[in-house]
């Protein structure tokens, strides 16, 4: 069943609500969905609900909720910092698909990328929890400043810090954790120092070789959210 995600505030038996231009070409379409036809819709709140097609126009379709699919699951709170990178993209979308629940972009001294475009990154991530069948989307944050993260970052959730020169180490698998993830030029002499004198901070490093930026995020949230071996 196609999955939507949707931005009404309550879903619940009966509601019915109009979903964006967007999504009503693509169910219409794309999908070539027409009244009476059902879809499942979530809101990250109230659970996945199995939604039947009411009203069909050009560009406008309403939907209402027919009954709960799957109750919502509890929230945590998972974090990404990741430094802005050219393939920022990619890092939201398999995040989103590994089941992160917030995504913080940090301007590092070594980032190439000044800058991040939050409305698009968002959609990516809209679109992978769609994909991948998850009940919520994570927060994509407006970028910050290193010297922001260190001031604002929770000291009370671990911080595993991917740093490639820090030797490999195991850590504990906590319920809520933070990670934070360097740029494609590594973090700058100060700011390793900064982030080894933090709180509750554990550099870890993945393996013998260097890795991509975008491939050292995948890799940490694939070790927490799935660890297959023993």
């Amino acid at each position: 069943m196609i999955r939507l995600f949707v931005q009404t505030p309550v879903l619940q038996q009966n509601t019915f609500f109009s979903i964006p231009e967007a999504q009503t070409h693509y169910l219409s379409h794309v999908m070539r969905k027409n009244k009476g036809d059902l879809v499942a819709v979530f809101n990250g709140s109230h659970g996945l609900w199995e939604a039947e097609i009411t009203a069909q126009k050009k560009k406008e379709i309403e939907l209402t909720c027919i009954r709960l699919l799957q109750s919502q699951p509890p929230k945590k709170e998972n974090t990404l910092y990741m430094a802005a990178i050219k393939k920022m993209d990619i890092v939201i979308q398999k995040a989103t698909e590994l089941g992160i629940d917030k995504i913080v972009p940090v301007i590092t001294q070594h980032c190439a990328v000044r800058a991040v475009n939050g409305t698009r990154l968002n959609q990516i991530a809209i679109e992978a929890a769609e994909q991948s069948e998850r009940m919520s989307v994570p927060k994509i944050e407006e970028a910050i400043s290193f010297d922001t993260f260190l001031k604002t970052a929770s000291t009370e959730i671990p911080l595993i810090v991917l740093s490639e020169r820090s030797g490999g180490q195991s850590v504990p698998r906590p319920h809520n954790a933070a990670f934070l993830v360097g740029p494609e030029g590594g973090f700058s002499a100060g700011e390793i120092q900064a982030l080894f004198q933090r709180k509750n901070t554990t550099p870890i490093c993945l393996g013998q070789h260097i890795l991509r930026a975008e491939t050292a995020a995948i890799a940490i949230l694939s070790c927490y959210f799935y660890p297959v071996f023993k």
